[in-house]
């Protein structure tokens, strides 16, 4: 189920798992990549070096980020850098990478120009403040979906245990 994406990222088996970064933006994948990506772990082991994944562009909606949250995130230890910019992304998908973020700290987590509400600002600072998700940069503006009182709470939710969140 995953050599269409080893295709699309041009990698072989065992280049995937020793690449510290997959800058794979704009190739237009979605939520069957991100489920192929989870087999190609279970099948082969751990993206134990991977410490940056760029999925900017790609429409991998909110099942596709919560297949990476639930099945990839664990397989993925070092991971510090997460760009999810312009993926179609919406409050569930935001709810579920709360739920189940990545294992260690993020210095960035992008999430720009998706679709996703208030709800999910505040799923996100609940997350932030108990200590489920470490970021130091957290940018989610440019979510027309979030009113200002939702990006206050967040703002102050961040500020209180040091991240800078920009909404």
């Amino acid at each position: 189920p995953y050599l269409r994406l080893l295709k699309t990222l041009d990698r072989l088996p065992e280049e995937l798992l020793g690449t510290q970064s997959l800058d794979v933006n704009t190739k237009n994948l979605q939520a069957a990549e991100m489920k192929a990506l989870s087999a190609f772990c279970a099948e082969h082991g751990d993206l134990s070096e991977l410490t940056m994944l760029c999925l900017q562009g790609n429409p991998i909606g909110d099942e596709g980020l919560a297949i990476l949250a639930k099945e990839c995130f664990p397989r993925m230890p070092k991971l510090d850098f997460l760009a999810l910019q312009s993926t179609h992304i919406g409050s569930a998908g935001v709810k579920a990478l709360a739920r189940n973020p990545p294992k260690g700290k993020l210095r960035s987590l992008y999430m720009w120009n998706n679709q996703f509400n208030g709800d999910a600002l505040d799923a996100l600072g609940e997350a932030i403040v108990r200590g489920r998700l470490k970021v130091d940069v957290l940018v989610v503006h440019t979510n027309s979906g979030c009113s200002d009182d939702s990006r206050q709470r967040l703002k102050e939710d961040c500020a209180g245990v040091g991240c800078n969140a920009q909404v």
